[in-house]
């Protein structure tokens, strides 16, 4: 079974791994330092809820989308 990660503010690590794929509800937030996405609430989600959560967290703005948008286009391509 596939697994996903999951923004989980109770968690120390600021996400947990979800057996299965993300909801319909849910989109992609941040990404992990290792490039690895991280799914959750976009109305939930807030630059200071990433700060707390570590520094390994990156939140997902539109530099970072126009950085993933880059590596796919250039895989794709």
């Amino acid at each position: 079974m596939p697994e996903y990660l999951k923004q989980d503010l109770m968690n120390p690590r600021g996400y947990s791994v979800c057996q299965g794929r993300p909801k319909a509800s849910e989109a992609a937030v941040a990404l992990l330092s290792d490039g690895r996405c991280l799914f959750g609430d976009p109305s939930m989600t807030s630059r200071s809820t990433y700060a707390r959560a570590g520094s390994k967290i990156i939140y997902y703005d539109d530099e970072v989308e126009r950085q993933r948008r880059l590596v796919c286009d250039t895989a794709l391509g």
